[in-house]
């Protein structure tokens, strides 16, 4: 079946058809919901999104949520980069704000 043929009038398709046909998880799907990137609409027991939408935001360089394995790779790189703090203490934590701020 292809994309066309998924897509109802509206352009509309469940969410986890978008998530298939576009190869990204559900939850990334949710995730730009949740930040106003797109909107999930409920038909019943049935969640929609717009198939384009999808499709422009898992093209898109700035993807939230995108392949698990970039996803991994970038969580990496970043706590390689990270300054251990002492997380016991909201005043030590606030001392690192006013440093990096």
């Amino acid at each position: 079946m292809t994309d066309d043929e998924m897509v109802g009038e509206d352009g509309s398709v469940p969410i986890e058809s978008a998530a298939e046909l576009m190869d990204v998880e559900v939850r990334a799907i949710r995730q730009w919901s949740a930040i106003g990137s797109l909107q999930i609409e409920r038909r019943g027991d049935v969640e929609l999104v717009h198939l384009r939408q999808v499709k422009a935001l898992a093209r898109s360089p700035i993807v939230i949520g995108d392949r698990k394995e970039n996803q991994r790779g970038g969580l990496r790189a970043l706590l390689r980069e990270a300054t251990p703090v002492d997380a016991r203490s909201v005043a030590g934590l606030q001392a690192l704000a006013r440093e990096r701020g």
